[in-house]
């Protein structure tokens, strides 16, 4: 297993699979959701707020949670692979 510039795992699969076991693949499973989470924030929510400065504040808040959130469950994900 390698890391890429920006943070990701190169995973390599020249090696023998094994199913995952059930706390590494909910881990996986919830970067998947914060990611997806933030996407939406990024691309979607903080233009939606228009005007609003206390929920543009909350959603670049909640950007920042959520990005806290992603590296977090990365290094627990490397720690099992």
């Amino acid at each position: 297993m390698s890391e890429l510039k920006n943070g990701s795992i190169l995973l390599n699969f020249n090696i023998p699979y094994t199913m995952l076991d059930n706390h590494l693949y909910n881990l996986m499973l919830q970067m998947t959701e914060e990611n997806k989470s933030l996407w939406r924030i990024k691309n979607n929510y903080l233009s939606d707020a228009g005007d609003c400065a206390d929920c543009k504040a909350f959603w670049e808040m909640l950007e920042k949670d959520k990005q806290e959130h992603i590296n977090d469950l990365l290094e627990l994900i490397k720690k099992h692979l």
